[in-house]
């Protein structure tokens, strides 16, 4: 290899290192359930998407399934199949410090009053859900569980 193509490899492979995000902890977790929950539900590349669009509230029943398993094995509904407060507060603690933990782990007390499963719709759990962490996150720009 040539001093030019050396150097010009060493910039480039600093560049890459440079401009890659690392994934948080939570993020990291996210994608894991993500695979695990396509698989499960059956939803499709663009259904599953969701879950990294923050803003975005289920429009179709592969998208409130998909959601709702991603819910329920990251904790946030328990084995009931209820909305758990304890299990989005260690989501919270894995993404959050400081203020934005203390003001993450107020919505998730706020939207457990808003969560119920509505009788006769499918994976309604999953929706309620994620349409109130949706208002949240359209409120609180810091806010993307």
């Amino acid at each position: 290899m040539t001093p030019i193509v050396a150097i010009l490899f060493a910039l480039l492979a600093a560049h890459v290192k440079a401009n890659t995000k690392e994934l948080s902890p939570v993020e990291v977790y996210k994608h894991k359930i993500h695979e695990e929950c396509i698989k499960e539900t059956k939803a499709t590349p663009e259904q599953a998407k969701i879950v990294f669009n923050y803003k975005d509230v289920p429009k179709d029943d592969g998208e409130k399934c998909f959601m709702e398993c991603v819910y329920k094995k990251s904790g946030g509904i328990d084995a009931n199949g209820k909305y758990s407060i304890e299990g989005f507060n260690k989501l919270v603690d894995m993404k959050y410090k400081g203020e934005e933990n203390a003001g993450a782990k107020m919505i998730v007390k706020d939207c457990s009053s808003k969560v119920a499963p509505k009788e006769g719709e499918k994976c309604s759990v999953g929706r309620t859900i994620r349409e109130c962490l949706s208002a949240a996150s359209k409120e609180n720009e810091f806010f993307t569980i």
